[in-house]
């Protein structure tokens, strides 16, 4: 249950987080760093390995939809009506309330003891760190700040549900479509991570912004190899069919 509180507090600094990264570029480099490779590791090294070893080609092709359907919504938005219509809002309200769900879910597995379950709560807390900012930062400009509290509340209300569920439904994590769920997560966590921030880091000084980005990537790769650890201890007897994920990512 700790985590889950834990992972609402990403999604609630988002404002707070969305103003500093306008008078603070170097912030925003730093956390863009530190969250592409941190996040990036997890869900590479952890999240994919595991989905696709259980679910095989279903993993694969869960994990192309959860990448490539966000980008298709939102090129869609771009060509088509305002960003302010109720269509376009409707839609947006809808995916935030699906990935919500699924944050809620992968909170969960860590509180039900699956294995690999922390890994993947921890890749979904820190992913939300640049999902609030830039959730804030487009709701805000496109309906206000008032409106933008609710759309806010849409990701954590889902969440909760999606967390909830899940606990009254143990043996969900230990079904094929608990693997193919946890694709669909790695497919929404590497859209955020190429997804172009709201703000145009551009302005910054180029190496004030390449040392800020450079330093958040350490903590980023500080905080993997420290999961590494956290995990190999967590296993009294090293299981032959499981690899680390530095002997993954190695072969």
């Amino acid at each position: 249950m700790s985590l889950f509180f834990i992972g609402l507090i990403p999604l609630l600094v988002g404002p707070l987080l969305a103003r500093l990264s306008l008078s603070h570029r170097r912030l925003t480099a730093a956390m863009d760093g530190f969250v592409f490779v941190s996040v990036g590791g997890i869900a590479i090294l952890h999240i994919l390995p595991d989905a696709i070893g259980r679910a095989g080609v279903a993993a694969m092709l869960a994990a192309l939809a959860g990448f490539i359907v966000p980008f298709l919504l939102e090129r869609r938005r771009k060509h088509g009506k305002s960003s302010s219509s109720p269509g376009v809002i409707l839609m947006a309200l809808l995916g935030l309330a699906l990935h919500g769900s699924l944050d809620g879910v992968a909170l969960a597995a860590d509180s039900s003891n699956v294995q690999g379950g922390f890994s993947l709560a921890l890749g979904v807390i820190i992913h939300r760190l640049p999902e609030g900012v830039a959730l804030w930062w487009f709701a805000s400009h496109s309906l206000g700040n008032r409106r933008a509290v609710l759309v806010l509340a849409v990701p954590v209300l889902f969440s909760a549900l999606g967390f909830g569920g899940s606990s009254l439904l143990p043996q969900l994590f230990e079904s094929s479509a608990w693997a193919v769920l946890q694709a669909l997560l790695f497919g929404s966590l590497m859209h955020v991570l190429l997804h172009r921030p709201p703000m145009d880091l551009e302005e910054a000084p180029s190496h004030r912004w390449q040392s800020a980005s450079f330093c958040g990537a350490l903590v980023g790769g500080l905080l993997l190899y420290g999961l590494e650890l956290f995990e190999s201890s967590g296993q009294s007897e090293p299981s032959a069919e499981r690899l680390s994920a530095t002997n993954t990512f190695m072969t």
